[in-house]
């Protein structure tokens, strides 16, 4: 019990003392070396093209539900190569903290650094946060609702194209109301 309280102290001291980086929950993706996309993918790609001409760049938010995670990964590298900007993965597990106001700390700092280098996002993995909104019962319930609409906002002001990877159906249809969805 003791060993545990000495734990979670200094935990809580290097947490407040030690800043996250954007490198603990995003890493960029090399799109001169990907593989490219298959003949499925190819289709999707064209939408996404064509969407990203025609839309302002505010509006270019894409919920990728392929069942291959790998494929979407594919589709999102062979579009950032070809606007010739970096693609950045974000492992949104590795971004939720479960600290208070640590999760928005981290979607700040994302953010912040993507509109300032012009990144592609591709959050990987979506399901983990997305899949879970609950009703409000008690003080445990309201912090990951305020997450889920922390990110939605930030996603929504973001001046960039965004990717989301999200397999499950309760995902797709609770959390990305604003996306346009490629298959």
């Amino acid at each position: 019990m003791k060993t545990n309280i000495i734990a979670s102290f200094f935990h809580n001291i290097y947490r407040i003392f030690v800043p996250a980086r954007i490198e603990q929950f995003a890493q960029p993706i090399a799109t001169a070396s990907a593989a490219p996309p298959t003949e499925n993918a190819k289709e999707s790609l064209q939408l996404i093209e064509k969407r990203n001409r025609e839309q302002p760049r505010a509006q270019n938010r894409f919920l990728l539900s392929q069942a291959n995670g790998q494929e979407n990964l594919r589709l999102a590298t062979a579009f950032a190569t070809k606007q010739q900007q970096p693609l950045y993965r974000v492992d949104l597990s590795k971004l939720v903290s479960k600290y208070i106001g640590e999760t928005e700390k981290n979607l700040s700092m994302l953010f912040n650094a993507a509109e300032a280098k012009n990144w592609i996002l591709f959050f990987d993995e979506a399901d983990a946060i997305f899949g879970k909104r609950t009703n409000v019962r008690d003080a445990h319930d309201k912090y990951p609702n305020q997450e889920v609409a922390y990110l939605l906002q930030r996603i929504e002001e973001y001046n960039g194209t965004v990717f989301i990877n999200c397999i499950s159906e309760d995902c797709r249809r609770r959390a990305l109301a604003g996306f346009v969805s490629i298959d």
